[in-house]
């Protein structure tokens, strides 16, 4: 999900200035980033603690991701002031996604918690 959202940021940004095709490449984004790539980073967050503390994982992840939220601002401020708006845009959308999807090749899915919901009962 994160390289199909870096490469859809990356086309939303290099592509033509046509209300369309920002239309449809911001459609695009969306779905990946937020109905993919957040929804699968909080699953994998949640499998990979014990099943007493889920809870706890999973808020200690929308935490970090709102107060994350909160500094970006700024730092993207300093991307454009370095880089102008396209250049911040790449590297705040595509790069960082793109990072992302890296990282997520080390993840190692085997040390995730294997419970089934009817355990959690």
């Amino acid at each position: 999900m994160n390289a199909l959202a870096a490469a859809s940021a990356a086309a939303l940004f290099l592509g033509p200035h046509d209300v369309a095709w920002h239309a449809a490449f911001s459609f695009l984004f969306g779905l990946f980033a937020s109905g993919g790539t957040y929804v699968a980073l909080a699953g994998l967050l949640v499998k990979s603690v014990r099943p007493a503390i889920a809870g706890h994982g999973s808020g200690m992840f929308i935490t970090c991701v709102y107060i994350a939220a909160g500094v970006s601002g700024w730092v993207f401020s300093q991307f454009v002031s370095a880089l102008g708006w396209t250049g911040a845009g790449l590297l705040q959308i595509a790069g960082f996604f793109l990072a992302g999807a890296l990282l997520a090749l080390l993840l190692r899915p085997a040390l995730f918690s294997t419970t089934t919901p009817s355990e959690l009962s």
